[in-house]
């Protein structure tokens, strides 16, 4: 999958530390959050994952991911309301498909900009 990451890069330009520092902060984020989520979806804490999928939503926000906002909207609306499906999907398999997407952009921003 390929990302439009253009807005921003025409914002700081593609080569400056502070359009590489935004994508750093993703990876921290995404490396200290990530496994917060993956443990809270596991053990069905509903207040960590409404916490954790809000935060996620706003840092994905950032780069206009729309898929992945509105999956982190689903899996924050599961969250809150501490259920675990609706008509329309499971947490498991919202959870499966954040993971996906959101692994993938991080490898793409790593691969793309040499972040490595």
């Amino acid at each position: 999958m390929d990302y439009d990451l253009s807005s921003l890069e025409e914002l700081f330009g593609k080569d400056s530390d502070d359009f590489k520092d935004i994508l750093k902060s993703f990876i921290v984020d995404y490396d200290q959050r990530y496994p917060l989520l993956e443990k809270a979806v596991k053990e069905r804490d509903f207040e960590q994952i409404s916490k954790l999928a809000h935060a996620f939503k706003s840092v994905v926000g950032n780069f206009n991911l729309q898929e992945l906002i509105e999956i982190s909207k689903k899996i924050e609306y599961f969250g809150k309301n501490r259920i675990l499906n609706d008509e329309e999907s499971t947490l498991d398999a919202l959870f499966i498909q954040f993971s996906e997407k959101i692994k993938d952009f991080r490898k793409y921003i790593e691969n793309r900009y040499d972040l490595k």
